[in-house]
């Protein structure tokens, strides 16, 4: 009987300490964790494999050194504004210096380059809001790289709105405007890359004019414009100057000069939104007559017709936008144009600018006619709160002339390509560009979408 029970102890004992010490080897042995991935692919057990991977872990470690400085930097950037809510900020003390009528922008031109501008509502500012009047001024500074220059630009303008059964305003600007390189590759369809000049214009304008906008729809204008213009050689190396490359040609306003004119123009928009249109259009005629006021012996009448209209394809992400535009100067008489007022063609803006033709230089074609064709497929690919991004797919067909009968469909010049527009509450801040064509490809940067 003792026997026995010294062997129940002996086995309880062996037991015991078997359910104690096994688990602890089994488990220093393996530790399991439920969270940890399972190994799908056989062949990561397979001999060497581990120290192969280790290896290319090591070279890829070596490659992302340079530009891991450049990710710690931006996650933590991107860290401390969310966690100080700066964005928040930025967006409410950009709202309140709106509301009191002081409008800081960062704008990014071919013409005018890069650069800060401040725009001022001085009724807003100064608590003199009416709802018949409205002041405003501007100023602008900016550096255009690839012309080597500097642009300055300011001035103001006032707005007399009629009572609203009147639907009738009166408005003035003036403003004055200096860069100290623009280019100029003389006047045709075929000029050359290799005449490539520079000139510096200085130009003060006052415009002034009444208009009628008897629906949302429709806005009718008819004013008096005044412009002097002084002409210098432009600051960029390497390039010509055109007082001087152009010494012996016959360029109407290489000096500058002062005119006047009249200019009447009627508007018809269906756009369902100004900045970011999804759907209708706008079509546009604008006549001028422009006489000189000094013995310059300027002349001539000056046409504009544009159209542009936005489809929506099956879903407001997908728009499809075309636009055309033509314009036609003719000189009176014996009347000359000046060269700094003719069409132009090249570049990525359109309006008052140099008018579209992505893949070339800013006022690379310049003639008393141009026809215009442009066309873009866009998507939009990201929306966030009051921010969006859409990409573009484009491309733009134009062509400038002396007379329609010179017109050719074998002159035409194209561009192709792509880019993207950044908006915020569905305005553009910046538009990225990448087009190509005969004279190569270009890249630029602007903020405010091509049309």
């Amino acid at each position: 009987m003792g026997r026995l029970r010294r062997f129940l102890r002996i086995c309880v004992t062996m037991g015991v300490i078997a359910l104690i010490v096994f688990p602890a080897i089994s488990f220093a042995e393996v530790s399991y964790d439920k969270y940890t991935p399972t190994w799908k692919y056989p062949k990561a057990f397979q001999p060497g494999e581990a120290n192969r991977q280790n290896r290319q872990q090591f070279m890829l470690r070596i490659l992302e050194q340079p530009i891991r400085p450049f990710g710690y930097g931006i996650g933590e950037t991107a860290e401390w504004v969310e966690r100080h809510h700066i964005d928040k900020k930025t967006i409410w003390f950009f709202d309140e210096l709106s509301e009191r009528g002081i409008h800081p922008k960062m704008r990014i031109s071919q013409s005018k380059g890069t650069g800060p501008a401040l725009e001022l509502e001085l009724d807003k500012l100064f608590k003199f809001t009416n709802e018949y009047f409205s002041l405003k001024t501007f100023e602008g500074a900016g550096v255009i790289p690839n012309d080597s220059g500097l642009s300055y630009d300011f001035g103001g303008s006032y707005r007399l709105n009629l009572p609203p059964e009147i639907p009738t305003y009166q408005e003035t600007v003036i403003y004055y405007d200096r860069k100290t390189s623009q280019n100029f590759f003389g006047i045709g369809q075929n000029t050359s890359l290799g005449d490539w000049s520079t000139y510096a214009p200085e130009e003060l304008k006052l415009n002034t004019l009444m208009g009628v906008k008897p629906t949302e729809q429709i806005e009718g204008k008819m004013g008096f414009v005044f412009q002097h213009m002084n002409i210098g050689n432009g600051r960029r190396e390497r390039v010509g100057k055109i007082k001087e490359h152009f010494m012996n040609a016959d360029i109407p306003g290489i000096s500058g000069g002062d005119l006047i004119g009249l200019e009447t123009s009627v508007a018809h928009d269906t756009r369902d939104h100004q900045d970011d249109p999804k759907k209708g259009g706008i079509q546009k005629l604008q006549f001028g007559y422009f006489h000189d006021v000094d013995s310059n012996d300027f002349q001539y009448l000056q046409f504009q017709g544009s159209l542009a209209h936005f489809f929506s394809l099956g879903s407001d992400r997908r728009v499809l936008a075309l636009r055309f535009h033509l314009e036609k100067d003719q000189d009176v008489g014996n009347g000359n144009i000046p060269f700094y007022n003719l069409p132009r063609l090249g570049g990525v803006t359109s309006g008052q600018e140099s008018e579209l033709l992505r893949s070339y230089r800013h006022n690379r074609f310049i003639e008393k006619g141009l026809m215009l064709a442009d066309l873009e497929y866009r998507y939009s690919i990201w929306e966030y709160g009051d921010c969006g991004a859409d990409a573009f797919l484009l491309t733009d067909v134009g062509e400038v002339f002396k007379e329609f009968s010179g017109f050719g469909f074998e002159e035409l010049k194209g561009s192709y390509g792509g880019g993207m527009n950044i908006k915020f509450r569905r305005k553009t801040v910046l538009t990225i560009v990448w087009a190509a064509g005969n004279e190569g490809s270009r890249l630029s940067m602007q903020t405010k979408a091509s049309f």
